[in-house]
């Protein structure tokens, strides 16, 4: 009865039917294609920026996120990189290094990230290849090449085949000058990169590509100028920035440089740096002169090894511990930013760098495990100072900081209590404090 009273009256006034049915369909339809609509479309947002540069995944050394500074690379790339690529189902890897650096072309002068890459393998996880938009993007093995962001290249108002000069930070510290030929520029469609971004092949130049590949590399013709930073330097001096210019130290190399040679110096598979010679004339170095070379440096690596190791081994015994004295008086409040290792002792400035992260680790050491006996050795295998691979220059960091807590009259003194041993003196209480991001004000 019910059921024949409702199917009388759906069909009494046929359109309203229509219309109800018409309606229940759309809004059924349109419920189960919206959903898939944003999700395919939040699905593409996040695939196109991925894609763009970041890539799904990054590994870093443990802290560069928090803190990164150019000395924490990851050691053993190319080992990383065969382990990595025998995943399954890992489609792409590709190795990068990033630095801040200053371009100059020139009386213009921009900061910008640089970024370098493996050409060869940069396609496969950005896209930034895909957007040049003139020239081409990168060749495999050809040092001296960069190419730019659009804006960024616009505002140095340079063009393909110009030339910039590149002024930024080596690895161990050292300043780092190249001249690098522009052989194309992307356009991303996002302002930032576009504007502060540029890619250079990973390990480029002779020094580079020896201390990498760890073999001879041989260059009897350059094409391009090493104007080092000269450009820079005159460009700040004219815009009144003198007083901001850190004491001018001359540059080793010459500058227009056509022929040159770099050997790695290598002992017990361990990278110790890089014999690097170079002449103003084409072809001046001969096999002969990379054999000789090659001699040299193998002689300097054992040397060195040797060295290193002995001055390890003569270390005098360490002294049996001793609890440290009680101090009393006002606290001293130590501050460390670990944005570059800069330490105050309480508002006034100490020190920054490696040699700040050598004290920070000291005073820690003190105030947590009662600790005053130290030795150059630990030293150099604490992971919280992070020493640069090469050329480490622990002891002339210990006389830098020795002399400055001097000269700050500092609560805090070392004294050398033997071959490769110190001890901290401290005569106040001290409070650590550690500032994980910012900078001082």
């Amino acid at each position: 009865m019910i059921a024949a009273l409702a199917w009388r009256n759906l069909w009494r006034r046929p359109w309203r039917t229509g219309l109800s049915i018409a309606g229940l369909a759309f809004s059924g339809a349109f419920l189960v294609f919206m959903p898939s609509m944003q999700n395919g479309a939040y699905r593409s947002m996040i695939e196109n920026t991925l894609r763009l540069f970041d890539g799904y995944a990054q590994l870093e050394r443990p802290g560069y996120r928090e803190s990164p500074e150019i000395r924490d690379t990851i050691t053993d790339v190319d080992t990383l990189l065969a382990d990595l690529r025998a995943i399954d189902g890992l489609d792409a890897v590709s190795a990068r290094a990033s630095a801040y650096v200053l371009l100059s072309a020139g009386e213009r002068s921009f900061g910008a990230q640089v970024v370098g890459v493996q050409p060869a393998t940069e396609r496969e996880v950005s896209r930034v290849p895909d957007n040049v938009v003139a020239g081409r993007f990168l060749a495999p093995g050809a040092p001296g090449e960069i190419v730019l962001g659009a804006t960024l290249a616009s505002n140095l108002k340079l063009g393909i085949g110009d030339a910039v000069t590149l002024l930024g930070t080596g690895h161990d510290g050292s300043l780092a000058a190249d001249s690098l030929t522009v052989v194309g520029t992307f356009e991303t469609g996002i302002g930032e990169m576009d504007r502060l971004m540029a890619e250079i092949p990973l390990g480029h130049g002779v020094i580079g590509v020896a201390a990498r590949e760890r073999t001879p590399i041989r260059i009897g013709y350059m094409t391009a100028e090493y104007a080092y930073s000269r450009a820079i330097r005159t460009s700040a001096l004219q815009d009144g920035m003198a007083d901001k210019l850190e004491t001018e130290i001359p540059l080793p190399g010459l500058p227009a440089s056509r022929s040159q040679l770099a050997v790695p110096i290598v002992a017990f598979e361990r990278l110790l740096g890089v014999l690097y010679v170079e002449s103003p004339q084409d072809m001046r170095f001969s096999y002969d002169d990379e054999d000789a070379l090659v001699a040299v440096a193998g002689q300097l690596g054992s040397t060195i090894h040797v060295l290193q190791n002995t001055a390890d081994e003569a270390e005098d015994p360490a002294a049996k511990p001793v609890r440290p004295a009680a101090v009393s008086g006002q606290p001293v409040v130590i501050t460390h930013y670990a944005e570059n290792d800069s330490v105050f002792l309480d508002k006034d400035y100490l020190i920054k760098g490696v040699a700040g992260a050598i004290f920070w680790a000291l005073v820690r050491d003190y105030v947590n495990e009662q600790r005053t006996a130290f030795s150059n050795r630990e030293l150099r295998l604490d992971r919280r100072i992070r020493l640069p691979d090469i050329s480490d220059n622990l002891e002339a960091r210990l006389i830098l900081l020795e002399r400055r807590l001097s000269e700050h009259k500092a609560c805090v003194r070392i004294e050398k209590t033997g071959r490769g041993r110190f001890r901290l003196d401290v005569n106040r209480p001290l409070q650590l404090k550690d500032v994980s991001t910012g900078l001082p004000k």
